[in-house]
């Protein structure tokens, strides 16, 4: 029964690809916040909450689109600009989602911000496999069929998973784990 656009963030992957410009974005995202304020308000006045949750991507994926141009690391003072200026804005939306709801919710809410993480920008990536490589922590070799690497679990001790977790090949939890239970924490701290 909410007469506006409903939150979706699917289009945040399309901002990124250069498919969709950066004040549609932001227009997108003003709808969505819009949306979820509304929708919020509506259950506020349905059924009274203890706890009530917003969430928005929009920061993340324009840090990930810009940061790096707007610490000056790539791009030029135009490109610098550009980023900063659809940053703010961003922030000014998000600004008015929770300034929105705060006014609505009264002087005696408690209003919580938070982040999963923060953001810096980057020239290279860091890659853990390659620094447990050459810790020796990490043994592989190339695949029969000539297309990357694969684990020698046998020697393996630790194994990088996704781009942030490095997993301990302990032995009695993994199928092919190495590592003796007691010697768990020394290989952590090698790690």
């Amino acid at each position: 029964g909410i007469d506006e656009v409903a939150t979706f963030s699917g289009h945040a992957g399309y901002f990124g690809s250069g498919a969709l410009d950066d004040e549609t974005y932001l227009e997108i995202e003003r709808l969505n916040l819009n949306w979820q304020a509304t929708a919020i308000e509506r259950a506020w006045e349905l059924a009274p909450c203890a706890v009530t949750v917003g969430y928005t991507v929009m920061i993340d994926t324009i840090n990930h689109k810009y940061r790096n141009v707007i610490e000056g690391l790539t791009g030029d003072e135009a490109a610098r600009n550009k980023a900063i200026h659809i940053e703010r804005q961003a922030y000014a939306l998000v600004d008015q989602f929770v300034g929105r709801l705060v006014q609505r919710a009264g002087p005696e809410t408690l209003v919580v911000l938070v982040s999963d993480h923060g953001s810096v920008g980057y020239t290279s990536l860091f890659r853990p496999a390659e620094a447990l490589k050459r810790a020796g922590l990490l043994v592989t070799r190339p695949r029969a069929d000539g297309h990357g690497e694969e684990i020698v679990w046998e020697q393996t001790r630790a194994v990088p998973f996704s781009s942030v977790h490095i997993y301990v090949n302990l032995k009695g939890r993994e199928p092919q784990g190495i590592v003796e239970p007691n010697d768990y924490e020394r290989t952590v701290e090698q790690i």
